[in-house]
């Protein structure tokens, strides 16, 4: 055991230390920390303010202003990227699925992959595949572990019946049960912020064992409008994984995000069908780089979702419409051909969607869908007829 406990400013994440740091005014993030004993290198704090702007937790300005949405993120002690994921599942009303998927990127997967029976365990896995997307693999496996739990619980030797249940199909009950304790917090989260509320009647948040009472953690009606919505399901996770984005580039074959070529990792549904997602684009959640020479200017993804360029226009952060050469640019990065009449109508969603938000943000209490539902069925309609 070490001597001394690490000091907090080297557990924190960086990026969750720095957004303290603007919301309790405590000056420039770069000259906070460069006064702390234990201080990060000046590349790892210029990483987290970049990746604190990218996900419009702070300003672009010099001043590094906080943003309401990254007031939010600093009540959420989970990866920002996760944590935007929360609140956007909140706002699109597909809540169930996103706290599940949150929980698991932020804990473990919920399948098992013994040493021996990998081969069987992805047939398994396969059997759970859902949109050509990790994140709604993991959450169709999720789903019908707890529609068995529910059909058992409580009959005689129903825990023998779970644990055979979770063996024949390569799941964890261990990883499952804290997926929904975290579950659980999460949604505690949301309803202390004011993204979500309820009643007594409407769910239960209170500590539970799930072999004991079977428990579970039971989402609000209200807040699972498009829960079943996959295209909705992958605009929420898209909101706030981007900018983790990776493309192929059809004049060299190759995948690539901003930076650098990526490849699929072995472990991603995907990987399979990489014949399948070429011309497509991805949001990924975790991006490993080679350690080796040659692969120095490759890096690796794994947990991904195949994303459709209407998603990334509702919430990407710029847009550029070239109607002679009917193209769509975003962010000076990402471009897409498109009719400059249905560009029109892109911007024009998404500019009532980014008003909606910025109310939301500022007052979480505030209920839009009074008046703003039709906006939100109209956006949901034009993610379904995507093809996914």
């Amino acid at each position: 055991m070490p001597d001394f406990e690490t000091p907090e400013i080297l557990r924190l994440p960086l990026e969750e230390l720095c957004l303290r740091i603007k919301v309790y005014n405590l000056g420039s993030i770069r000259s906070v920390l460069s006064t702390a004993l234990d201080k990060p290198s000046s590349q790892m704090i210029d990483n987290a303010i970049s990746s604190l702007k990218e996900a419009q937790a702070l300003t672009t300005e010099e001043d590094e202003r906080l943003t309401p949405l990254g007031s939010h993120l600093v009540n959420l002690p989970v990866d920002i990227h996760i944590g935007k994921m929360i609140l956007f599942g909140a706002i699109f009303r597909c809540l169930d699925p996103i706290l599940t998927i949150a929980a698991m990127l932020s804990y473990k997967s919920p399948f098992a992959r013994p040493f021996g029976k990998e081969r069987e365990a992805d047939i398994a896995r396969s059997r759970f595949e859902v949109g050509k997307s990790d994140f709604l693999t993991m959450y169709q496996a999720y789903k019908v572990w707890r529609d068995y739990l529910m059909q058992v619980r409580g009959k005689p030797g129903w825990l023998r019946h779970m644990h055979e249940f979770c063996k024949e199909n390569f799941l964890s009950q261990q990883n499952l049960e804290m997926i929904e304790e975290m579950k659980r917090q999460f949604l505690a989260l949301l309803i202390n912020i004011g993204f979500v509320k309820t009643s007594k009647l409407d769910i239960s948040i209170n500590r539970y064992d799930i072999k004991r009472s079977i428990h579970l953690c039971d989402v609000p009606s209200a807040y699972n409008k498009y829960s079943h919505t996959l295209p909705v399901v992958n605009a929420a996770l898209t909101a706030g994984l981007y900018p983790k984005i990776a493309e192929y580039v059809r004049e060299s074959g190759i995948m690539a995000n901003r930076m650098m070529e990526v490849k699929l990792h072995p472990s991603s549904m995907l990987f399979l069908r990489e014949r399948e997602v070429h011309s497509e684009i991805l949001a990924y959640n975790t991006l490993i780089m080679g350690n080796k020479e040659y692969q120095r200017n490759i890096a690796v993804i794994r947990d991904a979702t195949s994303v459709d360029p209407v998603a990334l226009v509702l919430l990407t952060r710029e847009i550029k419409i070239q109607h002679k050469q009917r193209k769509i640019t975003l962010d000076n990065w990402l471009s897409f051909d498109c009719f400059a009449r249905t560009a029109v109508i892109l911007k024009f969603f998404r500019n009532e969607l980014n008003r909606w938000l910025a109310e939301k943000m500022k007052d979480p209490a505030v209920d839009l869908t009074a008046y703003n539902q039709d906006i939100l069925d109209a956006i949901a309609y034009m993610l379904q007829s995507c093809n996914y």
